[in-house]
């Protein structure tokens, strides 16, 4: 409706009763009506952080001082293949942890976090998470404080970076063992050699 004083839109929603006389005519209707406008656009608003959330390829996860997630970005369904709702309450620290001692560290390095000025442990500040289909991800995290005692941490998959170190690590490796290879051979050989790689 557009409000007569200022003209400006509101959002309404209304309960009433029609009563009738004797032969069924209208006298009269009794009820309540209530400004709903900031509940539409604390709505509207949330939906269009969904939106944006589920754009960006990272994860946004909140939690309570207890450790207790009470949201997860909708785009989780992208990266590890859940549903946010399986990972609200305990379900992150059940189903994204193979091993429950790590879970129990991480959930207490955040309780610490969130309820002091102390800084998460930097061993809490990557890991590797079992995706729904058992495959792996490499989530990178960075916390930090939400209102009230409440933390929010953005976790930024990481997963092809890794990859890309362990091969040149692996590469490194290849030919470190080449050249010491090499080196022997030419060591014990007074002829001249030549390598290639073939690959």
């Amino acid at each position: 409706i557009i409000r007569i004083n200022d003209k400006l839109e509101r959002w309404v929603i209304g309960f009433g009763e029609l009563r009738l006389n004797e032969k069924g005519e209208p006298i009269e209707i009794i009820g309540t009506t209530q400004d709903i406008t900031e509940r539409k656009l604390n709505a509207e608003k949330l939906a269009h952080s969904d939106t944006i959330l589920n754009k960006i390829s990272s994860l946004v996860i909140v939690g309570d001082c207890k450790g207790v997630i009470t949201y997860i970005s909708p785009n989780v369904k992208t990266i590890l293949g859940y549903k946010p709702q399986e990972l609200l309450g305990e379900g992150w620290w059940q189903k994204t942890f193979e091993d429950k001692a790590l879970a129990n560290t991480s959930k207490k390095g955040l309780i610490k976090f969130t309820l002091s000025n102390s800084p998460l442990e930097e061993s809490l500040n990557l890991r590797r998470i079992k995706t729904i289909n058992g495959d792996y991800k490499w989530i990178e995290w960075h916390p930090s404080k939400g209102a009230g005692q409440s933390f929010i941490s953005v976790g930024i998959d990481i997963t092809e970076r890794k990859l890309a170190e362990k091969t040149l690590k692996d590469s490194e490796i290849k030919y470190r063992e080449l050249f010491t290879l090499i080196r022997l051979m030419s060591d014990t050989m007074p002829d001249l050699m030549w390598a290639k790689d073939l690959d």
